[in-house]
């Protein structure tokens, strides 16, 4: 029963996460489309882009959840450590990944080669500091949520 216990609580709290997310996109899908298709097409590239690259940092997550879990036992001196250097490589790679995002979407010969049509590429490019700036952001998220995943700081 402690194992069920234990399961579900941090079942609750993926399936809670998981839910939000998608709501969030579903929202920010539902006001691109409002806005008319040049906007929703603008969106739905620089979305693709933006969630292609945002799963490059996403093994610190798993690294967070995963070792300081391992270190809470018996190691808890090493995780203030191990969480400063999980930070910092998240912070590299968002950054790195904040890069990639801003030439893919900015980059006029980049975009010519995803998107035909000029108005859509306008558009693009005056979301790119947007898209670069949630990158950096969700490395850094997805890596706290993977270290407090790895605390039990939700359960």
């Amino acid at each position: 029963e402690d194992i069920l216990n234990t399961f579900a609580n941090v079942a609750v709290s993926l399936f809670l996460r998981s839910i939000g997310l998608m709501l969030t996109f579903s929202l920010m899908t539902r006001t691109a489309a409002g806005m008319g298709t040049t906007s929703l097409a603008a969106y739905q590239v620089a979305l693709q882009i933006w969630w292609m690259l945002s799963w490059i940092p996403q093994p610190m997550a798993v690294m967070g959840q995963s070792f300081v879990a391992r270190d809470m036992k018996d190691r808890l001196w090493r995780v203030p450590k191990l969480i400063k250097v999980l930070f910092a490589m998240s912070a590299t790679l968002g950054v790195s990944m904040a890069l990639a995002t801003f030439l893919a979407l900015a980059s006029p010969t980049i975009s010519r080669a995803l998107v035909a049509d000029h108005a859509v590429r306008k558009v693009i490019v005056t979301m790119a500091p947007f898209a670069c700036l949630a990158q950096v952001l969700s490395s850094l998220a997805n890596t706290f949520d993977g270290i407090c995943m790895g605390a039990d700081a939700f359960g």
